[in-house]
């Protein structure tokens, strides 16, 4: 039997919920908590397999109360139940040590299962929070192209840095003049000291040796 206990102060959500896992012959939701002050005692006293918090009040608290329970009792799984694809959560529950991510939209089948899955020490995450953190752990692109430049033996300052990568997305400058909130003589001043810096004479040469660089090892 999976014993589970359910964190969260969304009353109908986790009634809900708790019906729908009740129902499964091998799971049983053993408690439902909403006062923080004894999540802790109970989840030490009770000793669940899995926990699923309902991730809707304070981050904070939410990461400390993972923290201390992966501390205190390791075997314990943790499931994070969000409303969206925050990074921050995301980043900081996988740092605490969550087994895994569900958005409150599945669909109960696919609940069930990454319950089991994460029961029998598989880690799970669902395919929109996937996405979240492949998109956190990839390289910053301007900082990649800056990183390139650099391997180049071109060393732009944090300004021309903003310029060449507006270059590289296509901007044009009255566009760049506008987002980096500067007049268009500047920006045209930037980007002549940028060409130079690089090494071209136009614009376009300038945007596809950029584009050369951020898709080839070598020029």
């Amino acid at each position: 039997m999976i014993r589970i206990m359910q964190i969260g102060n969304d009353g109908i959500f986790n009634n809900g919920l708790r019906l729908l896992i009740d129902s499964e012959k091998d799971m049983q939701v053993i408690g439902l908590l909403r006062n923080e002050n004894q999540e802790m005692k109970l989840i030490k006293e009770m000793k669940p397999d899995i926990v699923l918090i309902l991730v809707q009040d304070s981050v904070v608290n939410i990461i400390k109360l993972t923290t201390n329970v992966k501390q205190t009792l390791d075997h314990v799984k943790i499931i994070y139940i969000l409303s969206n694809t925050s990074k921050d959560i995301i980043i900081k529950g996988i740092e605490a040590g969550v087994d895994g991510f569900i958005l409150n939209r599945f669909d109960f089948k696919s609940f069930i299962h990454i319950i089991r899955a994460v029961y029998n020490e598989n880690y799970v995450v669902s395919g929109e929070i996937a996405k979240a953190i492949i998109d956190y752990a990839r390289p910053n692109e301007k900082e990649l192209l800056k990183q390139k430049l650099i391997d180049r033996g071109i060393i732009p300052t944090n300004r021309e840095m903003d310029i060449i990568y507006l270059l590289y997305k296509g901007r044009k400058n009255n566009e760049i003049a506008e987002i980096l909130q500067l007049s268009e003589s500047s920006i045209r001043d930037y980007v002549s000291n940028s060409y130079r810096k690089i090494g071209k004479n136009k614009r376009k040469e300038v945007v596809d040796f950029l584009n050369h660089i951020m898709f080839n090892t070598h020029l």
